[in-house]
């Protein structure tokens, strides 16, 4: 689970981000536009010829919806959160995975999850549970809804449309069980575990946690971090000065974590100054590992964030980070400003949290500059810095490289409600979810992609479907 809060560490939800208005068309159209993988791949120590892609088709566009979260497969097709740009409201919608039209709608809501978050579904089979309006939308108040995925006819319902939601509904109990994280109206948490199948409450108990920031992995006031299991028991809790020593940091300022079975890795990030010019050595962000079964500390390194961008979400296994070293911060009233910084890329060893290759990729606009980058693999990336383009390869390194490919730059849809809530000021009450969508090096977004890769699309009912800033598209590929 990851948020960026103002601190919004420019470095990690930055400008690789194109947004491209959407304008809502009614049905879904189709298109016989087609894009063709490229046949030869150049660098500059070798070319070599590779078999011929199969052709990427397209299958149908449905820009009547605004994605507000990843699509998930379920038989015969699709089911999502979005939004209605035109009543401003929030939505959950099952689409048809023959042609993309709306199967069923459902009114939704966000209800006090923190906006950075985004909204994420809980599906297990042909069920998907979700966050239904109550009785007091603007106080956050939901109802929690399971639904048969394909038809939206409600199976259960839980709440009484009373129930203050701080994180999204979670599948848990070897997904058996549907996992709460509620406010108690008291300044407190409640940990509520019900039954996927019938809606009846199994456990309810007390969690001592004031948000969720990763899988079981929770934020203790003041300055605390602990694992809580789904039920609400706690497993360990250990202060953030011991699991992130060095620069202040905290949870207010932004945070990123993963796991495997052996270990979280994530990043705190810190307050910048507030003086109109600062000289910093880095940036206040440090990223750390920790025992999984303790909480025990492994290493930490003060200055590193990890991922750099949201395209360079690689698996935990061939992580990738950026430092920002040796510039300026300039504050002009609201407006901060990073200066002069040097941007080091560097694949990290998660086992110890040293870099297994470094590259100094010089003035950190290479990262926010006019070019996207561009993931073309699970650990290969095209960026392009002073007309030299560059592959970064998670595993071994960056090098030149001569060419020209489509892959996948990061996309966001950013919307605002008419329903505010209470609990949030109305700056911070804009929701945001990252998307993905087909680019090239040179920053031109054509129609179709040349590859259809798991790490971009979902695949239901024949057709692979993603989401991006105009809408939900689909294709087919064909010999």
């Amino acid at each position: 689970m990851r948020y960026v809060a103002a601190f919004a560490v420019v470095l990690l939800l930055a400008a690789c981000s194109r947004q491209v208005s959407g304008h809502p068309a009614g049905t879904p159209t189709s298109s016989a536009v087609r894009a063709t993988a490229p046949s030869t791949m150049s660098s500059p120590v070798a070319r070599r010829t590779v078999s011929p892609a199969p052709r990427v088709v397209s299958a149908w566009v449905n820009r009547s919806i605004r994605p507000m979260g990843s699509l998930v497969a379920v038989h015969g097709g699709f089911v999502s959160y979005a939004f209605d740009p035109v009543h401003k409201r929030f939505a959950v919608v099952g689409l048809r995975g023959s042609d993309g039209r709306v199967r069923w709608r459902a009114p939704a809501s966000p209800s006090d999850i923190t906006p950075g978050v985004g909204l994420s579904l809980a599906v297990q089979g042909n069920i998907v549970v979700y966050q239904k309006p109550g009785v007091h939308p603007e106080d956050g108040d939901i109802s929690v809804i399971a639904a048969d995925a394909g038809t939206g006819h409600p199976l259960w319902t839980y709440g009484a449309g009373r129930l203050d939601l701080r994180d999204n509904v979670a599948i848990c109990g070897a997904g058996r069980r549907v996992c709460l994280d509620i406010d108690d109206g008291f300044g407190g948490n409640l940990a509520i575990v019900l039954g996927l199948h019938t809606g009846k409450q199994a456990s309810l108990k007390p969690l001592d946690a004031q948000r969720n920031v990763g899988t079981e992995l929770y934020d203790q006031a003041p300055q605390w971090l602990a694992r809580i299991s789904d039920s609400g028991h706690p497993i360990w809790s250990h202060s953030i000065d011991y699991l992130f020593p060095g620069p202040k940091v905290a949870t207010d300022y932004g945070w990123d974590f993963v796991r495997d079975s052996a270990r979280y890795i994530g990043w705190l990030g810190g307050k910048t100054p507030q003086h109109r010019l600062t000289t910093m050595r880095a940036l206040p962000v440090t990223t750390a590992a920790f025992s999984q079964a303790s909480g025990k500390r492994l290493w930490n390194r003060p200055g590193l964030a990890l991922f750099c961008d949201e395209v360079l979400r690689v698996a935990i296994q061939d992580m990738v980070g950026c430092e920002m070293v040796g510039g300026t911060v300039t504050v002009n009233g609201t407006h901060t400003h990073y200066d002069h910084f040097q941007l080091m890329i560097e694949g990290i060893d998660p086992a110890t949290g040293k870099a297994r290759w470094r590259w100094n990729a010089k003035n950190a606009d290479v990262i926010f500059g006019d070019k996207p980058l561009v993931r073309l693999s699970d650990t290969q990336y095209l960026i392009t810095r002073s007309h030299t383009t560059y592959l970064i390869d998670a595993k071994s390194g960056v090098r030149p490289y001569a060419g020209s490919l489509t892959g996948w730059c990061a996309d966001r849809v950013s919307v605002t409600p008419s329903t505010r809530l209470t609990t949030y000021p109305r700056a911070e009450q804009s929701y945001a979810v990252g998307t993905m969508r087909p680019c090239t090096e040179a920053g031109h977004h054509p129609a179709l992609p040349a590859t259809l890769p798991d790490f971009a699309v979902t695949k239901s009912a024949g057709v692979a479907a993603w989401s991006q800033s105009d809408g939900i598209h689909a294709a087919t590929q064909r010999a």
